[in-house]
C-alpha cells in the first residue's frame, strides 16, 4: 500500500460524553493534510474538553469543493464548521454564509496568528479587508519529482519553462514517462494554467477588468503545456491531485512541476519510494521567476450554526501554536511560521523549505465572490484545447469572450 489513500472519505464518530456535551460537526477533505491530522487533534480535543465533542465528516479532496458549495447553498444541516479554499471564501463571505473571525475569535487569538502566519498568505483569507477565515493549513502549488530517475537520466530540473520539454523528453523512457500533472477538467486544469499565467507574469484581467488570457502570457503558458503533453503519462488529462501523486510515488512519471502540495509524498512511513521524491519550486517563465497558484484550506463557521462559542473553541485549539508539532506529527502543513521553521518539524515535513517559498512567490487567486466560478470556467477551456477540440488561439479566444460575458453580467464591465 503506497498510503496515497486520501479518496477514502466518510464519518468519523467521537463518544459523547455523559452530560448532554455541545456537539460541533466538522466537514474536511479527506486524507493527508486534513482528515488525517484533524481527527487526531478532534480525539485529543475532544479528551481535554467533555462539555464540546466535535464530529467528523471527510469527503475525497477530488470532490469536496463542488460537494461543499452546495450544501452551503443549502445552509446544510451537517455544516457548522468546515474548511474551504479561498476561491470559495470570496462567494461564502459575500453571501453572508460564514462568519467573519472578528466575530468568532477574540482580538488576541486574531492577533497571534497574524504574527505568526506570512501575512500575504493570511490575507488571502480576507474579504473586504475582514478575515472570514484561519487557517492551520498552508500550501500552494510547486514541483515534485523523482531525482532517482532524474539521475538515471542524467537531467536536471528546468530553471524555466521554456527548457521543461526537453527535460520531459529526456525523461520520458523505459517505460517512465516524463511528466504529469493534475488536469481534470474545471477547477484542476484552470489551477495548473493560472500558475503558468502568473509566471509569466499574466493576470485574468487588467485593472478595469478587461479580460487578458488572451496575452502573450496566455499564449505562452498554453504552449509549453501542449509540448509537455507529448511526455504525460496516459491519466494526466484526466488527473486530480491524488492521481498524480500515485503517478510519482510509483515510479509511472518522474516529474510534476506544477501540483498542489502535499505532505504524504516525502513522508518515508507512507510511501516507500519517498526517499527519492525532492520537491522545488516550479520553473519561472521566461525572466519572471515564477508566481504558483496560493492554496490551502481554513476554517469556516457557517453562518447558521448554532454553536458559536464551542466551534470558536476548537478552531482556537486547531490553530494554536501548542499543537503544531501533533498536526505536523500526523501528515499537517501549517501555515505558521514558527510551525514550519520548528527543527522537530523539518525532520518530518523535509519539504518545508520549499514550501516557505512558494508561499512568499505565490500569487493569490481574484479576490471577487465568483472567483471559483472563473477557476472553473478557464479550466475547462483549457481542457478544449489540450484535448485538440479547439486551436489554441481559438480556446484562448474563447475563454477570453467567456470572462468578458460573465464580467458584464456581474457588474465588472
Amino acid at each position: 500500500m503506497l498510503g496515497i489513500g486520501a479518496g477514502v472519505g466518510g464519518m468519523v464518530g467521537f463518544p459523547a460524553a455523559a452530560n448532554a456535551a455541545t456537539s460541533v460537526k466538522f466537514q474536511t477533505s479527506a486524507g493527508a493534510r486534513f482528515g488525517t491530522p484533524n481527527a487526531v487533534l478532534i480525539k485529543d480535543f475532544n479528551a481535554a474538553n467533555p462539555d464540546i465533542q466535535v464530529s467528523l465528516e471527510t469527503v475525497p479532496v477530488q470532490n469536496y469543493f463542488p460537494k461543499l458549495s452546495t450544501e452551503v447553498a443549502s445552509n446544510a444541516s451537517n455544516l457548522q464548521v468546515f474548511t474551504g479554499i479561498t476561491n470559495l471564501l470570496y462567494a461564502f463571505a459575500a453571501t453572508g454564509k460564514i462568519l467573519p473571525m472578528d466575530e468568532v475569535l477574540t482580538p488576541e487569538q486574531i492577533a497571534n496568528l497574524e504574527a505568526d502566519i506570512p501575512a500575504k498568505y493570511l490575507d488571502t483569507w480576507r474579504y473586504k479587508g475582514r478575515l472570514y477565515a484561519v487557517p492551520n493549513d498552508s500550501n500552494a502549488q510547486w514541483s515534485f519529482y523523482r531525482k532517482d530517475l532524474f539521475d538515471a537520466a542524467g537531467v536536471s530540473l528546468p530553471k524555466k519553462w521554456e527548457d521543461a520539454e526537453a527535460v520531459a523528453k529526456a525523461l520520458t523512457k523505459n517505460g517512465v514517462y516524463g511528466y504529469t500533472a493534475s488536469l481534470r477538467r474545471g477547477e484542476y486544469a484552470g489551477a495548473h494554467f493560472s500558475s503558468m499565467l502568473f509566471s509569466y507574469g499574466g493576470e485574468y484581467w487588467d485593472a478595469d477588468f478587461n479580460p487578458t488570457i488572451d496575452s502573450e502570457a496566455g499564449r505562452k503558458a498554453i504552449e509549453v503545456m501542449r509540448a509537455l503533453m507529448a511526455y504525460a503519462d496516459p491519466g494526466t488529462v484526466n488527473a486530480g491531485e491524488d492521481d498524480s501523486a500515485q503517478a510519482i510515488a510509483t515510479g509511472v512519471a518522474a516529474w510534476a512541476p506544477l501540483v498542489w502540495g502535499r505532505s504524504d509524498l516525502t513522508d518515508a512511513s507512507k510511501i516507500a519510494t519517498a526517499a527519492n521524491i525532492e520537491t522545488a519550486l516550479p520553473p519561472d517563465g521566461g525572466d519572471h521567476p515564477a508566481a504558483p497558484c496560493l492554496g490551502g484550506q481554513a476554517y469556516m463557521v457557517a453562518s447558521w450554526a448554532d454553536n458559536k462559542e464551542a466551534s470558536a473553541k476548537w478552531i482556537a485549539y486547531a490553530t494554536s501554536s501548542e499543537v503544531m508539532r501533533t498536526f505536523v506529527a500526523n501528515q499537517g502543513q501549517p501555515a505558521r511560521s514558527s510551525a514550519l521553521t520548528d527543527p522537530e518539524n523539518v525532520k518530518v515535513g523535509r519539504y518545508f523549505p520549499t514550501l516557505q517559498k512558494a508561499l512568499g512567490q505565490g500569487h493569490p487567486f481574484p479576490a471577487i465572490p465568483e472567483s471559483y466560478q472563473f477557476l472553473v470556467e478557464l479550466g475547462n477551456h483549457v481542457s478544449d484545447i489540450l484535448a485538440g477540440g479547439v486551436s489554441p488561439e481559438q480556446g484562448l479566444k474563447n475563454a477570453n469572450d467567456a470572462f468578458a460575458t460573465q464580467l458584464r453580467e456581474a457588474g465588472y464591465l
